[in-house]
């Protein structure tokens, strides 16, 4: 059982195994049936189970669904090697885990696709190719997240003391812990979403007829 369990972690942490993820997908599905060859699951889909939700808290699996299946798929994780790295983010319609370095990393998102910043401490230059006008902002503590629902872009960078310059097409904000809030430009980020530009929250559009 614990071998098992150790293989699916350990897949789910290769960021190529794509169809390493399907096959687990499938002896999972054949366990919950009562097909692991024993007759009885036993506590292995439980321990599936755990693995997997503590894979999903820990931010092991930030992903949205492999194009074209019912399955979610695990991220493309890149490892920057040393600082003052450029390194562009492509829309190829998976959501892309990337851990920094010390030093000026540049990034470069594309438009349309996902970022997950990790550890990015130094005085960064995030440059995303989007419409600030359609962008909202909110945070989970330190970590910020910049989404715009009309293009698909969506980029999570925790902020810190550092300034960080997040360039949007030639427009450009600095994301930075101030005072203990967390800013950008002149936008105190909060817990629920504003809008970059005007700092305000969505509007909720009622389907309400009354």
């Amino acid at each position: 059982m614990f071998h098992h369990s150790l293989l699916f972690f350990c897949s789910l942490m290769i960021a190529g195994a794509r169809q390493v993820w399907l096959l687990h997908v499938k002896f999972f599905s054949r366990v919950l049936v009562g097909f692991s060859g024993r007759g009885v699951p036993g506590k292995i889909p439980l321990v599936y189970l755990a693995v997997f939700a503590a894979a999903w808290q820990w931010g092991v699996l930030p992903c949205d669904k492999v194009p074209g299946t019912a399955f979610a798929a695990p991220p493309v994780v890149h490892v920057l090697s040393g600082p003052n790295d450029y390194f562009t983010i492509l829309n190829d319609g998976y959501d892309h885990l990337v851990y920094g370095t010390t030093g000026n990393t540049q990034v470069t998102v594309a438009n349309g696709a996902v970022a997950h910043l990790r550890h990015f401490p130094g005085e960064n230059t995030i440059h995303i190719q989007t419409d600030i006008n359609q962008c909202f902002v909110a945070r989970s503590g330190a970590m910020v997240t910049i989404s715009n629902s009309t293009d698909g872009t969506r980029v999570k960078i925790p902020a810190t003391t550092q300034e960080q310059i997040l360039n949007f097409n030639g427009i450009s904000r600095i994301l930075q812990i101030i005072g203990g809030q967390v800013k950008l430009g002149s936008l105190q980020i909060e817990l629920t979403e504003k809008s970059i530009v005007q700092g305000q929250s969505p509007v909720v559009t009622s389907t309400d007829p009354g």
